[in-house]
């Protein structure tokens, strides 16, 4: 996963990659799939924006999940609706055409990044 902030002049910034497409608004941090990042990272626009610090990539830190995380949510029940708003409210992008396997995946990648940023805040790193 690829973490993209972007930081441009106008409210959003659409992008569009075969049947893929990616909306980021200004300020907000959205995860992407690497095979979307893959498909899009070498676009003329993507690396102007880049380069000009409108637009900011940066790995996903994602850490091994506790043995026992506190809250575990078993995703295995959502359905793949439930799945897409969850994702969608966590402003975590994924593919229209994504398996269930595949959104609950990104959805337990994305607890897995939440718990190590907890983990960094309570011991002050």
């Amino acid at each position: 996963m690829k973490n993209y902030l972007y930081q441009g002049d106008q409210a959003s910034l659409s992008m569009r990659s075969g049947s893929k497409s990616l909306l980021l608004k200004k300020g907000v941090m959205v995860a992407v799939a690497l095979a979307l990042h893959a498909a899009i990272e070498d676009h003329p626009v993507v690396k102007s924006l880049v380069k000009s610090g409108e637009l900011d990539i940066s790995d996903a830190e994602v850490q091994q999940a506790d043995p026992k995380p506190a809250e575990s949510q078993d995703y295995g029940k959502l359905t793949v609706p439930q799945l897409k708003e969850a994702l969608t409210a966590a402003n975590i992008y994924f593919d229209d055409g994504a398996k269930k396997a595949d959104l609950i995946g990104l959805l337990e990648q994305d607890d897995q990044a939440k718990q190590a940023a907890d983990q960094n805040v309570a011991q002050g790193t």
